[in-house]
C-alpha cells in the first residue's frame, strides 16, 4: 500500500486493523509560538485605530500564554495593506521587540507593541490586516529570577493577571481588559462575520431548526 499510495494510507489501513501506528499524546505540549491576527472589516488608516487592534490581539495572545503557564521573551508585530487592491498605495512592515526578562504580563507586551507600532506606522495607507506573535516561549516555572528585579512587584503583577483571567472566564471573554484595547462593541474595524458558519456543536441558539407545516 505504501508503494502504490503513500505511507499515510498504509498507516490508516494498519490502524483500521487494530494496530497502533501513531502514539497519542495525553497532554498536548506547550506551544512554542502564540499568535493573534485578523483581517479588518474595513480599511484602518489612523494610528489610534491600529493601536487598538494590536492591543486587543496582544490581550488575546497573552491570555493564551498564561493558560499554558508560559512566558515569552519577545513580541513581533506586523501591519500591511491589501495586496489585492493594486490601485492603492501598498505598504507592509514588521518589528520585533525583545524583552529584558521573559514575561506573561499583558501590560509589558502592550508597551512593547506601542513601541513597535510607533516605529513602523506610516500615514497615507489603508491598512487591511495586523497581527502579533509571542516568541521564544518557555515554561513560567523554568524562568530564572532577575537578580536586580522587584520580586514583590512581580508577585503583584502575577496576581493581577490571574484575577483578570478569572473574571473574564467567569463573566465572559474580554469583559475586563485594558482601555487601550478599546471598549466599544461592535468595533468598526472588526472582521465581518455575516457569512460565518453556524456553531451547531457548541451553541444551542445556532442549532438547525426544522419547521413542520
Amino acid at each position: 500500500m505504501r508503494q502504490r499510495f503513500s505511507i499515510l494510507m498504509e498507516r490508516m489501513i494498519r490502524e483500521l486493523r487494530g494496530e497502533s501506528c501513531i502514539a497519542m499524546e495525553e497532554v498536548a505540549p506547550p506551544r512554542q509560538e502564540t499568535q493573534s491576527s485578523r483581517s479588518f472589516g474595513r480599511p484602518v488608516k489612523t494610528m489610534e485605530e491600529l493601536g487598538e487592534t494590536i492591543s486587543l490581539y496582544i490581550v488575546r495572545a497573552t491570555s493564551k500564554l498564561r493558560r499554558q503557564d508560559s512566558v515569552a521573551a519577545a513580541l513581533s508585530v506586523y501591519i500591511r495593506t491589501n495586496p489585492f487592491q493594486n490601485h492603492l498605495p501598498q505598504y507592509q512592515a514588521a518589528r520585533t521587540v525583545v524583552l529584558s526578562q521573559p514575561s506573561q504580563d499583558t501590560r509589558i507586551f502592550l508597551h512593547a507593541g506601542k513601541i513597535a507600532l510607533a516605529q513602523m506606522y506610516r500615514e497615507g495607507f489603508a491598512y487591511a490586516k495586523a497581527g502579533v506573535h509571542l516568541l521564544e516561549i518557555s515554561s513560567a516555572q523554568s524562568v530564572q529570577a532577575d537578580l536586580f528585579g522587584d520580586a514583590e512587584a512581580e508577585s503583584r503583577a502575577n496576581h493581577l493577571m490571574a484575577t483578570l483571567d478569572q473574571i473574564n472566564a467567569r463573566f465572559g471573554k474580554s469583559i475586563l481588559q485594558p482601555g487601550i484595547a478599546g471598549w466599544q462593541e461592535p468595533r468598526g474595524w472588526a472582521m465581518k462575520r455575516g457569512n460565518k458558519s453556524p456553531a451547531y456543536t457548541t451553541r444551542w441558539a445556532e442549532l438547525a431548526r426544522a419547521i413542520l407545516k
